[in-house]
């Protein structure tokens, strides 16, 4: 499932990158433009590292843990000047869960990460 989906974005991003430059070759006053507004996504896999660890490490507790999921993030950003921005963007983690037995009692974990973050850029064409 990883093999077809990294293609996938790989293709997307020299796809994306060519057409980019093609602007920049047809059009040299396209890096001169003022505001620019622009938008993407990702997705992932990912891993909540010690998750499984510490719960398993428990030494009344039995049962199952998972701590691996899928990753997504969405980011808009705005150039201020070609060479200056900022970008906001959103990132959900995906979840962890732990289910078992603790002392003879059924016990549930779950653990879910998320972020925001603001960012400022600064742009310069490598082209």
């Amino acid at each position: 499932m990883k093999g077809p989906l990294l293609a996938l974005a790989a293709l997307t991003t020299v796809t994306v990158t060519g057409h980019a430059q093609a602007q920049i070759m047809k059009n040299p006053t396209f890096l001169a433009s003022e505001a620019q507004t622009y938008f993407g996504f990702g997705i992932g896999h990912s891993k909540h590292k010690k998750y499984c660890d510490a719960i398993q490490s428990i030494p009344s507790f039995i049962g199952s843990c998972d701590d691996s999921g899928e990753a997504v993030k969405v980011f808009g950003g705005y150039k201020f000047k070609s060479w200056v921005g900022m970008e906001l963007g959103y990132t959900n983690l995906g979840r962890s869960s732990a289910d078992g037995l603790f002392n003879g009692t059924p016990v549930i974990g779950r653990w879910k990460g998320s972020g925001v973050d603001l960012s400022a850029g600064l742009y310069w064409p490598l082209g």
